[in-house]
């Protein structure tokens, strides 16, 4: 998730290490261990958000520099990979949640601070999105 978000390893790394220094300093208590699993999911996007608000990293980052999701070695999904790619990261965000980590429409909500019906709705406008891209590649 942090590599997704922050463009690269190095940064996803920085964000992951925050995240967990915030978790140790954090007053919070938390009611499960899934709970203290969507905060670190959440905290995390939102480190690698705040990576972009330093002046040094206000460019734009090539495609090509983000590491793409893991995928079943013998297959080839190089066009998903890159279609999922093109999506904003809040869309990239959703995919990787649903479709790859496993989590139901109503989880992916919650970790995202979103209704489970704004989650159904873009998922459903993703697909459209990855059926253009995937139909012009």
């Amino acid at each position: 998730m942090a590599v997704h978000h922050s463009g690269g390893v190095e940064d996803a790394e920085d964000a992951v290490q925050d995240t967990f220094v915030k978790l140790l300093n954090t007053k919070k208590e938390f009611c499960d261990d899934r709970h203290v699993l969507y905060w670190l999911i959440r905290v995390c996007i939102n480190e690698c958000h705040s990576i972009f608000r330093h002046p040094w990293k206000k460019g734009v980052i090539p495609l090509d520099k983000i590491t793409n999701v893991s995928m079943p070695e013998n297959a080839d999904y190089t066009d998903l990979k890159n279609a999922i790619n093109k999506l904003n990261s809040k869309d990239r965000s959703i995919i990787y949640l649903y479709y790859f980590e496993g989590y139901s429409a109503k989880e992916t909500a919650e970790i995202l601070n979103m209704t489970e019906t704004a989650v159904t709705s873009r998922m459903r406008r993703i697909r459209g999105k990855l059926g253009n891209l995937l139909e012009g590649a």
